[in-house]
Parts: structure tokens; sequence; C-alpha cells
């Protein structure tokens, strides 16, 4: 039963997750060239 609350309750929260992460790995990724070096 505690799997089930826990897994309705990760399931809701999912999307506040995604955006959580997605602001941080964009906040903290550097650039990468555009130009190739060969």
């Amino acid at each position: 039963m505690i799997y089930n609350v826990y897994e309705k309750w990760m399931s809701d929260n999912n999307g506040d997750q995604l955006s959580i992460l997605n602001t941080t790995v964009t906040d903290d990724t550097p650039s990468m060239p555009q130009a190739s070096f060969k």
C-alpha cells in the first residue's frame, strides 16, 4: 500500500521535478562550441 501511495505522489510531482531539472541543467551546463575542430 505504501508503494501505491508513493507511486501516485511521484507521478503527480513528475512535471515539477522535470522543470526543476531543466532549469538546473540549463543554468549549469557550459555552452558547446558550434564549429568543428579538425
